[in-house]
């Protein structure tokens, strides 16, 4: 580093990183963005008026540049969580496709009985007039399809999501 190169940095570097920590509250985030505004000095070979006009250039660069760094922490976050949340939903679409293999595999009266009491949200009674079942049939078949769904989850699912049904 050249003498000229190395007063600069000596002159500003307090103020770029002070500037840059009190927005980013992050000591390795503001030595990222006291070097990049070094970077583009130099790169730039720019040529001010005065000491004043020197002073601005790497404030307003150092303010611009540590705005960029929280966008971009900030779109990292926003994409770490979709991620997470896709993971989340697609388990959750592996956990339900499990479920309904298992009740599609029930007997069909009981399967029908599900599907419309869980699934399409009917109640006993409206499940009991679209199938011609009795009400009573209809909680019967509904009652062994949860003790057969019971039994073949137990071990994949906890005792608690059991209960639920």
């Amino acid at each position: 580093m050249s003498d000229t190169m190395g007063a600069i940095v000596d002159k500003y570097s307090g103020m770029v990183y002070r500037t840059a920590f009190s927005y980013l509250s992050s000591r390795e985030d503001a030595e990222d963005v006291m070097q990049e505004v070094f970077i583009r000095f130099f790169k730039q070979h720019k040529i001010f008026n005065d000491e004043e006009h020197e002073k601005a250039w790497f404030l307003r660069v150092t303010i611009n540049c540590s705005k960029n760094a929280l966008a971009l922490r900030k779109r990292k976050r926003e994409t770490e969580t979709a991620a997470a949340e896709q993971l989340i939903t697609d388990r959750a679409k592996e956990d339900y496709s499990f479920l309904f293999r298992e009740v599609m595999s029930l007997p069909s009266k009981q399967r029908i009985c599900v599907h419309l009491f869980y699934y399409e949200n009917y109640s006993v009674g409206e499940t009991a007039r679209i199938t011609g079942f009795l009400p009573s049939t209809v909680k019967s078949h509904l009652r062994r399809a949860r003790n057969t769904l019971k039994s073949k989850l137990k071990g994949v699912y906890s005792d608690e999501h059991l209960e639920e049904l």
